[in-house]
């Protein structure tokens, strides 16, 4: 009886032993991160990872404490985030642990990554005009290593906040003036990011995040706004992809960007007479059918159509011709000073035989 009684404990001591191994490996992980910075979920996730492979008494450690995670704004409610891969303290890392939180609260929300994923890592659902901070921890057999310093980034658009890892252009022409009229000048500053300067209200300026478009046009981000508030068009702000040219697009009404504007934030935040918007290049190279354009800034007062068929743009000699078309007033968009000079011109609209009428709508109805 005794001789069975001792060969049964001695799985169970081992058993023990491995147990206490993998706690204190969990104790030293607590200590090097600190206490009040462990959350439930990076517990689970050291414990997970100790249990895919035994402690070694060599050399190899957990992983080295990351850089500083960037994030990027890339839609009204979806940051990107993206790190450097740490040294691996001799081992190979197996996975990551992305934790995020809005400002005020706990680290409570957190996402596990294998090393094989590819990054950046898109994180939807978040709340705008908030402020989230991120870091993330690497993990190899032997457990997890040091979280990084924290990155910090306000949801609004366009806005970014660079740690090691950058997507951001080292262009040394920055900041660069993209346009002007009297009343505003248009600055493109790092971070895809527009710095709007109004010398109609004393030199006040304001920010506005920055867009891509595909080369084809095909698909694009959409993160920054602005208002017309005098004509009372909205366009959003985007560079395209192949020459880096930033403009803005009008956002037609049948657009379903229509339904995805911000109108609270656009409509206190973003909206300018139609002098300033002017200051910032309207698209050329992938207009709306029937898209309407004319200077409103002391330039050219002619109204032209983009004629989809042509590709190209045409003049609308007069009144009657243009209410005969079924145009209207409400659809002008705001061309730039340059506008004219890019665009491909065709031959004017034919001059209609009917007359002007005086009870034609300013807008369509309906």
């Amino acid at each position: 009886m005794i001789g069975k009684s001792s060969t049964s404990i001695r799985p169970r001591q081992a058993a023990e032993a491995a147990l206490s191994s993998s706690l204190s490996a969990i104790v030293g992980s607590i200590r090097r991160l600190g206490m009040q910075a462990i959350g439930p979920a990076a517990l689970v996730f050291m414990l997970s990872v100790l249990l895919t492979g035994t402690a070694s008494a060599a050399d190899p450690t957990v992983p080295d404490k990351p850089g500083a995670p960037s994030s990027r704004v890339v839609a009204l409610d979806t940051i990107e985030v993206n790190w450097n891969k740490p040294a691996d303290g001799g081992e190979e890392i197996l996975r990551y642990l992305l934790e995020y939180r809005r400002a005020g609260e706990d680290f409570s929300i957190s996402k596990i990554i294998s090393e094989e994923d590819s990054r950046p890592i898109r994180i939807s659902g978040l709340q705008a005009e908030s402020t989230y901070s991120f870091r993330v921890s690497a993990a190899n057999r032997l457990g997890a290593g040091p979280f990084s310093e924290e990155t910090t980034v306000r949801l609004i658009p366009g806005a970014v906040q660079s740690g090691e890892t950058t997507t951001e252009s080292d262009d040394s022409t920055l900041p660069r003036v993209i346009g002007r009229t009297n009343a505003a000048t248009a600055t493109e500053v790092a971070g895809d990011r527009l710095i709007i300067t109004r010398h109609d209200q004393a030199g006040t300026a304001f920010e506005i995040g920055v867009g891509w478009i595909a080369k084809d046009g095909s698909g694009q981000i959409v993160v920054g706004f602005i208002r017309d508030e005098t004509r009372g068009q909205t366009y959003n702000i985007v560079r395209y992809e192949d020459t880096g040219k930033i403009v803005r697009r009008w956002i037609a009404p049948h657009s379903e960007l229509v339904y995805s504007i911000p109108w609270a934030i656009v409509n206190t935040r973003f909206s300018v007479p139609v002098e300033v918007v002017s200051a910032i290049p309207l698209d050329h190279r992938f207009p709306e059918p029937n898209q309407l354009a004319r200077r409103f800034d002391e330039g050219e007062e002619r109204i032209y159509a983009y004629d989809a068929s042509l590709l190209k743009w045409r003049h609308i000699p007069d009144w009657p011709t243009f209410q005969a078309l079924n145009f209207y007033w409400c659809d002008v968009t705001a061309a730039d000073e340059e506008f004219f000079e890019r665009i491909a011109i065709g031959d004017p609209f034919p001059t209609t035989t009917l007359p002007e009428r005086a009870n034609y709508p300013n807008c369509a109805t309906g």
